[in-house]
């Protein structure tokens, strides 16, 4: 069926995955489970053919299907449906591109699942272990002899969590496709799975492979057994000696900014990243990008690097944060604007009025606040968290005289270091000064980076180039900056 064989991936100097190899039978599920950023989605992507090997072969039935799209079914981790689309018009959307479109087989399949009396409904009609019935209904009718289903109940309640995966192993025991399922829950792989394996740390490959040794069809009560509870521990150790410690957090990236197949991949690079918000349609972005993937700690604000809102939309963007308060990590990213004042005469006043009601909003809210405010701009800044008593303030990309500097680190205020402290002495210069106990890192992706990251995409692997810089500024081992600035980050974040 499908045959992974000694497969390398690496990211510009980023290696994911090395010498990664596996069989996966006709009929047999197979789970994958890997610490975090083990190249557990980046493996889903190269088997489905949006990116390529860099060495190795991947085969179905004999045939290699490196880079060649539409081979396998694929579930993702949210739903994924179009909400202007019927749910039968979900179905058969992929048949549609196509132009071979089976209605009636996607009624069929409604129906199995209990579903055919919303045909015709709309996605938000339906709850979310609905959805994600539909979602894999979309997969199996594709008629693709593999199925790789990525997290796909990550997302729900553990109640809904446990009924879908007994509602999955009902509809596989039935039709017995191969599945190729990625999961971080341990206890899910062991329930549902033939056999699990068992990534290493990045770069990937195989730690263990277990077979699971459960009759079927599984019961609810194995969960209960005494051995079922061994190999739980079992695989628990396993997992906690390939924990990667040295990945970082990401202080500020743009992450809705990147292409939807890109994200997976990036988070593969870092602990955490915090997600900064331009306006009310990134701020509802990234707010679905935290719910689906929870390495993805939004922050929610209004870019000052373009025109004022009106009144109105203005309101409205307060009343959203307010009402999404509790999805959130911070406010930001707001301050006032320097690329803009570059090209045209502007009146500060207006932005000065909006970032000092930022201010009293994260103080309302209890949240941090993260500012894009440089140079003359970061006086500004402080008069105002000044005057309102705000502490928790997170300068990203931070350059500044000396005199704001001393300011700053009186106040406790952090700063961030983007990828260019590598080649800019401006930078390299305010680590110096800077305490490190006041310090995070940053990639402010997608924003490029020159020399040495020409032609390269903004990613979190670059972190570990700042970090090699602040280390040899401080004076410590790279692996005790790392070791500060991640609990810098953790702390102030409260993540």
């Amino acid at each position: 069926m499908l045959s992974i064989q000694n497969i390398d991936k690496s990211f510009d100097s980023l290696p994911v995955i090395r010498n990664l190899s596996f069989e996966v039978k006709d009929g047999e599920f197979v789970a994958i489970i890997g610490p975090s950023g083990s190249g557990k989605s980046t493996l889903f992507q190269l088997i489905g053919g949006v990116i390529s090997i860099d060495k190795g072969a991947i085969l179905l039935n004999g045939t290699d299907i490196q880079q060649k799209r539409g081979t396998i079914g694929y579930m993702p981790q949210q739903p994924c449906l179009l909400p202007w689309r019927t749910i039968v018009e979900n179905i058969t959307i992929v048949e549609e591109l196509q132009q071979k479109p089976n209605i009636e087989r996607a009624k069929e399949w409604l129906d199995k699942v209990g579903l055919a009396s919303f045909e015709n409904a709309y996605p938000n009609e339906l709850s979310g272990g609905m959805q994600q019935r539909v979602s894999f209904i979309r997969a199996i009718v594709s008629d693709k002899p593999i199925l790789c289903l990525d997290e796909p109940f990550s997302a729900l309640d553990e109640f809904t969590r446990l009924e879908m995966q007994a509602w999955l192993l009902s509809i596989w025991e039935e039709y017995r496709k191969s599945i190729v399922f990625v999961t971080h829950s341990i206890e899910e792989a062991l329930f549902l799975a033939d056999r699990i394996i068992v990534l290493t740390k990045r770069p990937a490959t195989i730690k263990k492979e277990i077979i699971v040794p459960f009759a079927r069809p599984r019961q609810e009560e194995i969960r209960h057994s005494a051995t079922f509870t061994a190999l739980k521990q079992q695989l628990f150790t396993y997992l906690k000696e390939e924990k990667d410690d040295g990945m970082l957090i990401d202080a500020h990236i743009h992450l809705d900014q990147y292409l939807e197949n890109e994200v997976p991949t990036l988070l593969e690079e870092a602990e955490h990243v915090i997600a900064v918000s331009m306006n009310i349609e990134s701020c509802e972005k990234t707010l679905k990008l935290s719910k689906t993937f929870a390495k993805v700690k939004a922050a929610f604000g209004f870019h000052p690097e373009q025109a004022l809102l009106g009144v109105m939309e203005e309101e409205a963007l307060f009343d959203w944060i307010r009402q999404h308060a509790y999805d959130m990590v911070a406010i930001g990213e707001v301050g006032l604007p320097y690329y803009l004042k570059q090209e045209k005469a502007i009146d500060d006043l207006p932005y000065v009025a909006l970032l000092e009601r930022f201010i009293l909003l994260a103080k309302e809210l209890n949240k941090p606040i993260i500012l894009h405010a440089v140079y003359e701009d970061a006086a500004i800044a402080c008069d105002l968290l000044e005057k309102h008593h705000v502490k928790k303030a997170h300068f990203h990309w931070f350059k500044g005289d000396e005199e704001v500097i001393e300011r700053m680190i009186q106040n406790g205020y952090f700063i961030s270091v983007t990828p260019d402290c590598t080649y800019e002495t401006e930078i390299q210069q305010v680590i110096k000064k800077y305490p490190i106990e006041l310090m995070m890192v940053e990639t402010d992706g997608p924003w490029p980076f020159e020399d040495p990251f020409d032609n390269k995409r903004t990613s979190p692997w670059m972190m570990n180039h700042s970090m090699e810089v602040i280390a040899s500024i401080k004076g410590i081992t790279t692996q005790e900056a790392a070791r500060i600035i991640t609990r810098n980050t953790t702390i102030f974040y409260n993540l």
